[in-house]
């Protein structure tokens, strides 16, 4: 897998084709303490935990998403009011996926691990 030198895109190439994901990490995540991690534990095995501190008060959106680019689940749809949040992807096979959160019009995303 490599990376636009923008870091707009994911490009992966193997036996089956070539695929381009665009605009799938359009920003890099600020972490208000790089001391603490934003979502952990990280390798997971089902359990994910996002810090209260990192997102505002307001409307917010979590996706799960596969490295296709496909939709796995919306993890979160509605007010935040800065609680922690507390996902459960056991459903999901051992694997990286990306984690979208939109608040505000801005885009973070996160590599998570899953594994067993």
């Amino acid at each position: 897998m490599r990376y636009s030198y923008s870091g707009n895109y994911i490009i992966d190439y193997g036996a089956g084709g070539l695929c381009l994901f665009n605009n799938m990490l359009t920003s890099v995540p600020d972490n208000p303490n790089p001391n603490e991690p934003v979502i952990y534990p990280n390798p997971t095995t089902g359990e994910l935990i996002i810090k209260s501190s990192y997102f505002q008060q307001g409307q917010l959106k979590i996706e799960l998403f596969d490295l296709n680019g496909n939709l796995l689940k919306i993890l979160y749809d509605g007010f935040y009011s800065q609680d922690d949040l507390r996902f459960d992807i056991s459903f999901v096979s051992s694997g990286i996926y990306i984690l979208k959160a939109n608040q505000n019009n801005k885009v973070k995303t996160f590599k998570i691990i899953k594994w067993r």
